[in-house]
């Protein structure tokens, strides 16, 4: 047995121990999940890592809030995982329940309200829901040019995203027409 075999059932003996005695949602079972996660990254167990992603999304959900950094950084890890996974589609509901918070608690054109539209805009282009991507891309370049201005670089790249989503639709009905 390896060491990083060894480190993968200390870390999920101290997950189910901290568990039992401090309950599912303390901060101490969140950075236990947080360590394994990383260790089955480094062994290439990327499946196996959802659950515990799942996990540590929620536990600092609750303690945390929904768009503080840390809740945000583990989405954004969550999100990165289930695309890995190829089941982008899950994500969808926690980015729009994300994008909502952040934009009540910090405004439109926010740096997490931004970022949280933006995730959301690439993940339904990749799902092929191109016409709601486009929409919430159009949002996104109306609010950073009416709070921030044309050339703050957060509207800038919401006007590049833009340009490549209008590129690639106008590639693929090209392509489509031609055959």
């Amino acid at each position: 047995m390896g060491k990083l075999d060894e480190a993968e059932i200390a870390c999920r003996e101290l997950i189910s121990s901290s568990a039992a005695a401090l309950g599912v949602g303390h901060v101490s079972v969140t950075e236990a999940c947080t360590d394994l996660i990383e260790l089955l990254r480094l062994q290439g167990n990327h499946e196996e890592c959802l659950p515990f992603l799942w996990q540590t999304w929620r536990n600092w959900r609750g303690e945390l809030g929904l768009s503080h950094d840390t809740t945000l950084n583990a989405l954004w890890q969550l999100l990165s995982a289930l695309k890995q996974a190829g089941r982008h589609f899950e994500g969808e509901e926690l980015l729009r329940e994300a994008w909502q918070d952040a934009f009540q608690q910090h405004g439109a054109a926010d740096r997490k309200t931004l970022l949280c539209l933006s995730e959301l805009s690439d993940l339904l282009l990749a799902i092929g829901r191109t016409s709601e991507a486009e929409a919430l891309l159009r949002q996104g370049i109306a609010d950073t040019r009416r709070v921030l201005g044309p050339t703050h670089p957060s509207h800038l790249s919401f006007l590049g995203r833009l340009g490549l989503l209008l590129l690639i639709v106008s590639s693929s009905s090209s392509s489509s027409s031609s055959s």
